[in-house]
C-alpha cells in the first residue's frame, strides 16, 4: 500500500527573506574562510579543491541572494533551460499594454508563472481566459521592453 503524500508546507516568501539574508551572510563568511585557507595551501590538488569549493559556495550565496532580492526561477524554457526573472508587483508597475509577460496569481500561490497580458483594463492568459488575482508579472526570459 502506498503511503499518503504529506501536505507540503506553505511558504511565506516575505518571512523567508530574513532567513535567506542571514544564510547569504553565512555563505559569504564561508567563502572568505575557504579563500584564506587556499592562500596558505601548498598542495596543488588541495588548492584546486578549495577553489572549487569557494566557487560553489559563492554561486550558492549569489543564487540565494537573488531569491532574497525577489528573483524567482521561471518554468524552464525547453530550448534554453531555466532562467531567473525579476517579479514585479502589479501595485508598483504594469507592463506595456498587450505585451506578453509571465504572470502570477494569488488564486493558486503554488501555481507556476503563466504567459499572459494586460489589455489596459484586465489581465488575460494566453489561452484567452481572464487571469484573476494577478499579483506579479515579469518580462519573459530574454525579452524585455
Amino acid at each position: 500500500m502506498n503511503a499518503p503524500h504529506p501536505t507540503p508546507l506553505r511558504r511565506d516568501r516575505n518571512a523567508d527573506r530574513a532567513e535567506a539574508e542571514r544564510l547569504v551572510g553565512e555563505l559569504y563568511k564561508q567563502v572568505t574562510l575557504v579563500n584564506e585557507a587556499a592562500e596558505r595551501e601548498t598542495s596543488t590538488l588541495a588548492l584546486a579543491e578549495l577553489v572549487r569549493l569557494s566557487t560553489d559556495l559563492r554561486f550558492a550565496a549569489d543564487l540565494l541572494y537573488a531569491y532574497q532580492a525577489g528573483l524567482a526561477v521561471a518554468e524552464p524554457d525547453p530550448v534554453t533551460g531555466c532562467y531567473l526573472v525579476e517579479r514585479i508587483a502589479v501595485a508598483t508597475a504594469l507592463p506595456e499594454v498587450f505585451e506578453w509577460v509571465l504572470v502570477w496569481s494569488d488564486c493558486d500561490p503554488h501555481s507556476p508563472a503563466w504567459l499572459g497580458l494586460f489589455d489596459g483594463l484586465q489581465w488575460w492568459y494566453v489561452d484567452s481566459e481572464p487571469a484573476l488575482g494577478v499579483t506579479h508579472w515579469a518580462w519573459r526570459p530574454g525579452v524585455e521592453a
